[in-house]
């Protein structure tokens, strides 16, 4: 019985081996693999700020990041990788307002139209090769 776990033993180990080397090779990319992505959103001209910004890609993890007062926003892969994953991507919007104050004034102007434009044309569609340092999202 010790010489069929010994036969067996290797064939388990190699069966292993290549699951893991089809699962790796399979990805094409590294699951965590991600481009730089910083920019700008603008309606009519108009720095949009206090949007959350949502890259949504066709398949895996999607990024997140949130404008500035100028509208700059800079996306964020995890709390502590920036980037997106490359590929073509969905790009949605909502508010968020950064304290109390905000939150019982409601969104600003600029911020209510661009909600109207992305509920009546629905979302943005991006794609993301290499990094991008100045992506304007100028909206409509």
């Amino acid at each position: 019985m010790n010489s069929m776990v010994s036969i067996m033993k290797p064939s388990l180990q190699s069966a292993f081996l290549i699951l893991v080397v089809l699962t790796i090779s399979s990805c094409g990319k590294a699951p965590n693999e991600t481009v730089s992505v910083r920019g700008a959103l603008t309606f009519d001209g108009e720095p949009v700020p206090g949007m959350q910004v949502f890259f949504e890609p066709e398949q895996g993890r999607g990024s997140s990041g949130l404008t500035g007062e100028d509208g700059a926003f800079e996306m964020y892969y995890t709390r502590n990788q920036k980037g997106v994953q490359p590929g073509a991507h969905q790009v949605t919007f909502d508010w968020t307002p950064g304290d109390e104050s905000l939150a019982s004034k409601g969104p600003p102007a600029v911020v209510k139209k661009l909600l109207s434009h992305i509920k009546k044309n629905g979302p943005v569609r991006v794609d993301v090769s290499s990094s991008q340092p100045d992506l304007k999202i100028a909206l409509p």
